[in-house]
């Protein structure tokens, strides 16, 4: 019964892709470049998503507990584990886990923005492969400072400024960095070569 249920979800990716490479196609052949953008980003997104999350997972939290566990060497008390995705910072009064899940591993923005890049148009196959290994590696790495600065707040405030640092101060970090990196890696460069003359 598994192989049968393996070999049905199979055949059910490989349509569902033919599918999408089918209509992406169909409106780049008709030079609907825009939808044919919209469409591929948002395919390669979904399709990423639902049938490849696992293993874009396992590589994005290899990398970034990879750093993480470079912090177990500056922060006393810190012990950072790859394999239940979870760290443990000791205080004093308190020993707090993290706990990183899906959510909160940077999993759902690396595809978000493979995805507009992979479909975004920048000919030149050299600058597009360095905007995608330096986009993903400044989206895992702040994520690591989010998670690196939740780690030294609760080391030196406690575990009252967690929820704070958390929800407000470490997705704002975040957030700009990346408006940051877009702006660098695809605004930019469609600014540029898009100047109107006046």
């Amino acid at each position: 019964i598994k192989n049968f249920c393996v070999r049905k979800v199979r055949k059910m990716v490989i349509i569902v892709i033919c599918i999408w490479l089918f209509i992406y196609y169909r409106l780049k052949s008709n030079s609907l470049n825009t939808l044919a953008f919209i469409i591929g980003s948002f395919g390669f997104f979904t399709i990423g998503i639902f049938f490849f999350r696992d293993i874009i997972e396992e590589i994005v939290m290899k990398i970034q507990f990879g750093m993480l566990s470079l912090l177990e060497n500056v922060i006393k008390d810190l012990d950072v584990f790859y394999q239940n995705s979870y760290i443990i910072v000791r205080t004093p009064k308190i020993i707090k886990n993290i706990l990183i899940n899906y959510e909160c591993s940077g999993v759902i923005e690396v595809l978000v923005f493979t995805s507009i890049l992979i479909f975004y148009p920048i000919k030149d196959f050299k600058a597009k492969t360095i905007k995608f290994v330096l986009g993903n590696f400044i989206i895992m790495l702040a994520n690591v400072l989010r998670i690196a600065l939740m780690i030294i707040a609760i080391k030196y405030f406690g575990d009252r400024v967690f929820d704070f640092v958390h929800l407000i101060l470490g997705k704002l970090l975040f957030y700009i960095i990346m408006i940051c990196m877009y702006y660098f890696t695809l605004s930019k460069f469609h600014i540029n070569k898009c100047k109107v003359v006046e």
